[in-house]
Order: structure tokens, then C-alpha cells, then sequence
């Protein structure tokens, strides 16, 4: 029988595979996002109840706004899944994919580390949290969960990480390496936003019914 204990998120079996799921974005975030799409969505109906002839039609903004669906759609839906087995970590985002999963044997894993972020807008600090994940050999780093509010919470979280991908030890880090971690997300930003060029050119191309 397995038995199963349960830290704030984190699923333990038998410290043989650590399963963590979280929500890939944080409830302020999504509120917004699906705030601006309803926005969007009313200012369009409107302009299409009141017949403006002078706008464009629905068609030329369709496409993207199909993209923004998904986009939304993905952040209440999707969570962001670790498995850590003693083989090495694995970071996906599921059931609707935003980006290419995310892995790490463990021979190329230099340590658990606990990172602080804390977020300051004209000096007044606005979050502080602690994210908890590893570190490459080639400074890259896995998130693997958080935020955490206290700081002990985000610790356990480590050692219990470490555990797992024994004999690994637990750093307190406050940086981040700028190589890989910078590249990814120029590389996942630079997709979505040739597929929002994609779906506004198909907008326009329906628009002006280019391909009839």
C-alpha cells in the first residue's frame, strides 16, 4: 500500500516521487485577464449591435481574440505539475500547454534552492514570497513551487525535494542566473506573440476576404 502524506500542495510517495501541482497563475492575475477579455468582448458586440460602419467587423478581430480565449482559458484551467523522482525533475503545464515541459536528470542538478523574491514599487514592497525549486549545473533554474508566504513552509517544501534526489542539499539563494532562464522566456514570448501576428494577419486576410 502506498501512503501518501500531504504539505501544502506537495503529494509524497514513500519519498520515492514527489508530486507537486499548483495553479500555473496567481487568482490577481487571472481576475484581470479575464476582466480585459469580457471588456474587449463588450466593446465589440457593442460596435456590432450599433452597426458603425466605419469600424471594422468582428472578422478582422476574431482570431486574436481567439488566442486571448485560450490564453485565459489556459490560466483557470491549466496547473503547473513537478514530478521529482530520484532519476531527475520534470515541469509541465496542463491540461491546455502554454510552453514545452521542462526536465533535469539528476547528475545535472547542483542543488535544491529556496529563492526570495520581493517585489518594491517606489520603495513600498508590494510581494514577498519564497519559491522553491533546482539549480543546473549550468545555473539554469527549475520553479518548482511556490509562492510561499513563510519561509518555513518553503523550506520543508526543499528538503523534502532533496529527499528525493538524495544526497542533494538545500541553498538559500537571492538571485537568479540570467543565461537560461532569461533565453526561455524570450523564446515563450516570442511564440505567442508570432501567433498573435498569425491570427491578427488571418483576421485581416478574412477581413478583406483574401483567400475567397
Amino acid at each position: 500500500m502506498v501512503k501518501t502524506k500531504y504539505v501544502k500542495g506537495l503529494k509524497l510517495f514513500k519519498v520515492e516521487e514527489l508530486l507537486i501541482r499548483q495553479p500555473w497563475t496567481a487568482l490577481p492575475l487571472r481576475v484581470f485577464a479575464t476582466g480585459f477579455m469580457l471588456l474587449f468582448a463588450g466593446i465589440g458586440a457593442y460596435s456590432v449591435i450599433a452597426g458603425y460602419d466605419d469600424s471594422p467587423s468582428y472578422r478582422l478581430v476574431l482570431p486574436l481574440y481567439a488566442v486571448g480565449v485560450y490564453a485565459v482559458t489556459a490560466m483557470w484551467l491549466s496547473k503547473r505539475t513537478a514530478k521529482i523522482t530520484p532519476a531527475g525533475v520534470r515541469v509541465s503545464i496542463g491540461p491546455l500547454p502554454v510552453c514545452t515541459p521542462r526536465s533535469v536528470t539528476k547528475d545535472k542538478i547542483l542543488h535544491c534552492y529556496v529563492h526570495t523574491v520581493r517585489i518594491y514599487d517606489d520603495g513600498t514592497e508590494l510581494e514577498n514570497y519564497d519559491s522553491v525549486g533546482v539549480e543546473a549545473l549550468d545555473g539554469e533554474q527549475i520553479n518548482i513551487s511556490g509562492p510561499h508566504l513563510v519561509a518555513g513552509e518553503a523550506m520543508e517544501a526543499a528538503r523534502q525535494i532533496a529527499r528525493v534526489l538524495a544526497p542533494l542539499g538545500v541553498q538559500v539563494v537571492d538571485w537568479e542566473p540570467s543565461g537560461g532562464r532569461k533565453s526561455r522566456i524570450l523564446k515563450i514570448a516570442a511564440f505567442w506573440l508570432a501567433l498573435s501576428l498569425l491570427a491578427l494577419f488571418a483576421g485581416t486576410a478574412w477581413e478583406l476576404e483574401l483567400w475567397l
